[in-house]
């Protein structure tokens, strides 16, 4: 997967502009549960909107069904935008989490 590249030291959010984010998460334990929540900075209602947050796993997780992946997204009470959004998955597994935990326990 391509990152964009990495932004500037500060960043101003402006009205009308979007910003793409992104997360890269390094697990290594061979069972993990990983949540994410993005959420609303500024305590407004519709004064940040939380687009789509989609998830790509590497070829260690193949064996983890995509299925799994639960989504949540809380809208503003205007309806108008979305304040929160969470992806999670619980009992993430890492095929190649094992040749790191040389105790062999999950």
């Amino acid at each position: 997967m391509l990152l964009p590249p990495a932004p500037p030291a500060r960043l101003e959010l402006r009205k009308g502009r979007g910003h793409l984010f992104a997360v890269r998460a390094a697990v290594t334990e061979p069972v993990s549960d990983l949540s994410l929540t993005v959420a609303n900075p500024f305590g407004y209602d519709d004064a940040f909107h939380v687009g789509d947050v989609t998830v790509a796993a590497g070829n260690a997780f193949a064996c983890s069904p995509e299925a799994r992946w639960r989504h949540r997204r809380d809208p503003a009470p205007s309806g108008l935008s979305v304040m929160r959004a969470e992806v999670s998955y619980s009992k993430l597994i890492n095929r190649e989490g094992e040749a790191e935990n040389p105790t062999g326990l999950f």
